[in-house]
């Protein structure tokens, strides 16, 4: 067996030939999480501002790709984020995705890393109040929290990701990565 983790947004993925790829190994888990992040900021004519980074557009974007190119999508699992990305707001009222960002939000306090948050510390901030807002366009969850935004997924954003996969006859699903959700 060999499993090829690919990725899915049109930037990296036009440096793959994803067909052969395909051809070559047993399946292809496809990293439909990490569409926008901070580093946003550095990137050539793409607005600097907090975008969610597993949006449900993105996703339906690769699988166009994907197909186009030739792919057998029974052959490939979806990616499923278990984390989420952060942002610092240049105006800390802003609501929402689209604010204007300069940075990765501040450090969790175990993840311990700029721009990013495991699910257990969002599940943290949400168990002391702090309140989540669904987009339903991209399936994504946001918050604003002391001048950072916050883009992650919950149980039926999640859901829905797997249920877009079944209908366009995704292999499966996967997660990235188990060790970001503490045990019950």
């Amino acid at each position: 067996m060999s499993v090829a983790a690919t990725p899915a947004g049109y930037w990296f993925l036009r440096g793959f030939e994803i067909d052969k790829i395909a051809a070559s190994v047993t399946y292809i888990n496809m990293m439909s999480y990490d569409y926008h992040g901070q580093w946003d900021k550095n990137v050539d004519g793409q607005p600097k501002v907090a975008s969610p980074h597993t949006s449900i557009l993105d996703i339906q974007d690769s699988i166009l790709l994907y197909s186009r190119a030739g792919v057998d999508m029974s052959k490939v699992n979806l990616g499923l984020a278990w984390y989420g990305r952060t942002y610092r707001l240049v105006n800390p009222t802003c609501s929402g995705y689209n604010c204007a960002m300069n940075d990765g939000g501040a450090k969790g306090p175990c993840s311990g890393s700029t721009g990013y948050l495991s699910q257990f510390e969002i599940t943290d901030l949400l168990s002391y109040g702090a309140t989540p807002h669904l987009d339903s366009t991209t399936q994504t969850y946001w918050l604003n929290l002391a001048g950072d935004l916050i883009t992650f997924d919950r149980a039926d954003t999640w859901n829905f990701k797997t249920r877009l996969a079944a209908q366009t006859c995704f292999g499966g699903t996967f997660v990235w990565s188990v060790d970001q959700v503490l045990p019950s």
